[in-house]
């Protein structure tokens, strides 16, 4: 019992809607500062915060409470496949949207931009693979993380970036872990899921990012 109740304290608190929040305030103490938010003073990041927290997680979960009133989902955490397809494309439109409105906005919003652009492509390809398997989009989101920092490191040589990675992998087990246990997805699920955030985070990050 105890083991369950933590299982989804940890599956509310790394929920997908909020790892772009999360992921803002990790590059802005741990990436390079020259890639980010050096150039960026507290009222114009506190502004990027709200922006990514409004319409990344505030919006989207608005969305799904605004289903689940309208009767066309069970509960909140759309364990039922069949109940995912309208949602992963919802959220991942208002993505797409924050990345074109913060490239529109200058370069010094490029790199913030280019991450969005990953995190929308995961979340549309959650939307096609949900035809056809339940992957875990907890997984999939903090693996995605995880692929950007990756890819910071594998570029730029930061050591700084050395302990966000292993933190991160080590959130990726914990996630994984409490989606096992509280049996929303299988081990296939899981693992589809981590490499696929993986390689989306990854490729944005060291293909797309023009630094």
């Amino acid at each position: 019992m105890v083991l369950q109740k933590t299982a989804k304290g940890i599956s509310y608190i790394l929920h997908p809607v909020f790892i772009p929040s999360y992921l803002v305030l990790a590059l802005k103490w741990l990436a390079p500062l020259p890639l980010f938010y050096l150039f960026m003073g507290p009222k114009l990041f506190l502004a990027l915060f709200m922006l990514t927290v409004t319409y990344t997680a505030i919006i989207p979960l608005l969305f799904v409470y605004l289903q689940y009133r309208m009767k066309f989902i069970n509960d909140f955490t759309l364990n039922n496949r069949r109940e995912r397809p309208r949602v992963y494309l919802f959220t991942s439109a208002f993505f797409f949207a924050v990345a074109y409105f913060l490239n529109a906005k200058g370069s010094v919003f490029m790199p913030t931009a280019v991450i969005f652009v990953s995190m929308a492509v995961n979340i549309t390809g959650l939307f096609v693979m949900n035809f056809f398997d339940k992957i875990s989009a907890h997984v999939s989101g903090i693996s995605g993380a995880l692929g950007v920092f990756a890819a910071l490191f594998y570029r730029y040589g930061d050591v700084r970036l050395v302990p966000a990675i292993l933190i991160i992998l080590v959130l990726v087990g914990i996630i994984s872990s409490a989606r096992l246990i509280l049996g929303a997805h299988n081990l296939r699920q899981v693992i589809i899921g981590a490499l696929w955030g993986f390689v989306t985070g990854f490729t944005g990050v060291y293909y797309f990012m023009k630094l």
